[in-house]
């Protein structure tokens, strides 16, 4: 019904487990009508993962939303607060209906929404701004437009080798 109120909505999420729970729910309650607007959010559902991959670098050593999402600047109220917990707080619930583990649920789910629109409105930023590398938002994102890099530059020392193989393999690695 709320999507219903939503000129063109897209679900937007993080990584393949949104994808998978409706399909699964889909299997479970029957596939929305075509014309409703749940099955066009679905259709047109956003993986940000999908478009971050391979193509944004950041400093985390991960592309883990809250990775991303936590060198931003973003708190989760649970500081260990994770999928897995998530997992388990549900299952505990479903046996004890505890409101207390009920709530847990509803918060972490809508930090974790935040913290996706977060990383989601940076996302944009940096695909509106990717094209001007010199733009005053690249510069305070600190962003770094690979296409404008003189690949010549490195700090590799030419390589040579008397097998051939071995330099066609370094050249593959230098990339």
């Amino acid at each position: 019904g709320i999507l219903e109120t939503v000129d063109k909505p897209v679900l937007i999420h993080y990584g393949s487990y949104e994808t998978a729970f409706l399909k699964q729910m889909c299997e479970c309650y029957g596939v929305p009508s075509e014309v409703a607007a749940a099955a066009k959010a679905v259709q047109s559902s956003l993986n940000l993962l999908s478009a971050i991959f391979a193509r944004i670098y950041f400093p985390p050593y991960s592309n883990r939303l809250k990775d991303i999402a936590r060198w931003l600047g973003f708190k989760w109220l649970t500081q260990d607060a994770s999928g897995l917990h998530s997992i388990l707080w549900r299952e505990q619930w479903d046996l004890t209906r505890a409101p207390l583990l009920k709530e847990n649920l509803i918060n972490y789910n809508l930090e974790d929404c935040a913290a996706l629109k977060l990383v989601a409105c940076l996302v944009s930023q940096i695909c509106q701004q990717g094209s001007d590398p010199l733009s005053e938002a690249a510069e305070r994102l600190d962003l770094v437009v690979a296409d404008t890099l003189d690949c010549r530059v490195t700090l590799w020392p030419r390589f040579a080798s008397s097998i051939e193989s071995f330099e066609a393999i370094n050249k593959a690695a230098h990339w």
